[in-house]
């Protein structure tokens, strides 16, 4: 199995919406219970409109400044696979606009992946999601992600997603 790590966002494109509620917006194509979703890929998913997949996860009593981990791992038909880890977190800037009290919210978030070779022969993808958050009265502590969604992403469909909005 090839790993490949990611630890800052900063360099890549990256798209992210943080607000109140509890459910995966409509316009998110594959949902699930829980912190991990597998999906199985139409035999075109890939092409060169393809700009990445569009994530989403409604998180139990979220507060304050929070850190999102991603774990794909990326299957073809003969067996093969790849692991890719996200990991990002809040910027600091917004650490005081957040909640102060705790609740559920919605993150919906979309980076720039950089495909290679290797995903026009990948057939399901399987993300696994980790949340944690700090400056808690009692330390760092994993929250629960009580659902988590993926859409699949082509530039065809960024004008009805702004016009959908959550």
């Amino acid at each position: 199995m090839v790993q490949e790590s990611i630890i800052s966002m900063v360099q890549e494109s990256f798209v992210g919406i943080r607000c109140y509620g509890n459910e995966i917006p409509k316009w998110f194509s594959h949902k699930s219970e829980g912190c991990s979703i597998k999906i199985e890929l139409p035999h075109d998913w890939f092409s060169t409109d393809f700009l990445g997949f569009a994530l989403s996860l409604v998180v139990v009593g979220a507060i304050g400044y929070l850190s999102i981990g991603c774990k794909y791992n990326f299957k073809t038909s003969n067996g093969e696979s790849r692991e890719v880890n996200h990991h990002f977190s809040q910027p600091l800037e917004n650490l005081f606009s957040s909640a102060s009290f705790s609740c559920d919210e919605v993150f919906v978030w979309w980076y720039n992946q950089s495909p290679t070779a290797f995903y026009k022969l990948v057939t399901e993808v399987n993300v696994d999601f980790t949340v944690t958050s700090g400056f808690d009265l009692f330390g760092e502590n994993e929250r629960e992600v009580e659902k988590c969604g993926i859409c699949l992403l082509y530039g065809k469909d960024v004008e009805m997603i702004k016009q959908r909005a959550l």
